[in-house]
């Protein structure tokens, strides 16, 4: 008889201990089946209506040893973020780094591409890692990407096969070598009146360097005068035959680090009396002036840039430029988003509407026709006219030379450089 309430009480623990144990079971599937279902339902929602923003990226190289793309990133991005929205999905403004490798850029490229989010790009800043990318962006793509080219200045970078009537959707914010060549070389014949000419490329970036090696000796050539030797910055000819060679100028396309290099070793080759010096715009940049000091003096200097519009900002000034266009490429595809889909995909567009469907393509395809009508767009600084290559017929290199530790504009009538 002791021992009845005994079991008594161990049927109703083992029986609770069951029920306990059915309940928590249930309840935590219900809990996990409720959980997973809104992350299925979630991402089925993401991928029925599309990314939640659209993205401008920026590309070129982040590494740290090289600014120019840090500084075109810090103007694209100067005003913050969104950029605007396109059919009511925002837009905002990111970064990918393609190190400064061509290999890299297409890599980034092809990424980019076929990223749901990437409605435009702005890079890849320097020109041979843009023709390394630009394939993947405009061509064997159902819609292009939207390229802008801020500071590249080959002319030879957009693909084969240019379409008349449907050109690629690409702007150049800065004018071409061809133009460097030109004002180069009739700065250093008709004002410099240099006659024997050493030229020296870069072999960092050739796609740029190498082009304007060859057009600049194009040029001296047609204007009767001599180019003595052409070298990399890979070797140096032997000093004794530089200086009997009686070179008066020294053309160099290249980057700064290598110039700064160039410098050196064309004063210390020539100690005293040393032949002018040109050097292209990629060689500008904010170590050039401090480490150099009273070597550059006098150094002549090709850019796109005024001295006055690069000493204020720099390549910021890029950035701010390449902002201002975007934006109203994006104002003007929200406004226009409806007609321009309308007329490409009126029955696909309709049912897209319905079902409140999103897709960067139609996006592209937008702001594709607006750039394709090539009209004029307006900064606060510039008025830029795109052609059928995408080249703004507005924009002109300039010649500056350095003075007292600062770049200064040269004035043809001022007769200011020497």
């Amino acid at each position: 008889m002791t021992h009845a309430p005994r079991a008594k009480q161990s049927k109703i623990t083992r029986f609770l201990k069951v029920i306990g144990h059915f309940v928590n079971q249930n309840v935590l599937s219900q809990v996990l089946t409720a959980i997973l279902s809104l992350i299925i339902v979630a991402r089925v929602t993401n991928w029925w209506t599309g990314p939640q923003s659209y993205r401008v990226y920026v590309v070129g190289s982040f590494n740290p040893s090289e600014e120019t793309t840090q500084e075109v990133w810090q103007g694209f991005t100067q005003k913050g973020n969104p950029l605007g929205t396109i059919d009511g999905v925002t837009v905002v403004a990111d970064r990918e780094n393609d190190a400064g490798n061509p290999k890299e850029a297409t890599s980034v490229a092809a990424q980019l591409a076929e990223r749901s989010d990437t409605l435009m790009v702005l890079g890849h800043v320097l020109s041979t890692q843009s023709k390394a990318a630009l394939p993947s962006y405009l061509q064997h793509i159902e819609q292009p990407v939207p390229v802008i080219l801020a500071t590249e200045t080959n002319p030879e970078l957009l693909p084969d096969s240019l379409p008349d009537e449907n050109p690629y959707p690409v702007f150049r914010l800065s004018p071409t070598d061809d133009e460097q060549v030109t004002k180069a070389a009739d700065f250093a014949v008709e004002t410099l009146k240099a006659n024997k000419f050493w030229i020296v490329k870069d072999t960092h970036n050739k796609t740029y360097s190498d082009y304007l090696a060859t057009g600049f000796q194009i040029q001296v050539a047609n204007a009767g005068k001599g180019v003595v030797m052409t070298t990399t910055t890979d070797e140096l000819p032997n000093p004794d035959e530089l200086r009997k060679s009686g070179i008066d100028c020294v053309f160099f396309a290249g980057d700064q680090s290598h110039a700064m290099i160039l410098i050196d070793q064309i004063g210390s080759i020539f100690p005293h009396k040393k032949p002018r010096i040109m050097l292209s715009d990629w060689s500008v940049g904010p170590e050039l002036l401090p480490k150099k000091g009273k070597d550059a003096e006098g150094i002549f200097l090709t850019h796109p840039l005024s001295a006055d519009a690069y000493n204020k900002d720099q390549y910021v000034w890029y950035g701010k430029q390449a902002r201002e266009i975007v934006e109203h490429l994006i104002r003007d595809a929200d406004v226009r988003f409806s007609q321009a889909l309308t007329d490409k995909e009126p029955l696909s567009f309709f049912f897209k509407r319905v079902l409140n469907v999103h897709r960067v393509g139609d996006a592209r395809t937008a702001i594709g026709a607006i750039m394709n009508e090539r009209h004029t767009f307006q900064t606060p600084d510039v008025t830029y006219i795109f052609d059928h290559d995408g080249k703004s017929a507005t924009g002109e290199f300039h010649i500056w030379q350095i003075q007292k530790g600062k770049f200064v504009e040269c004035i043809e009538d001022d007769g200011n450089c020497k």
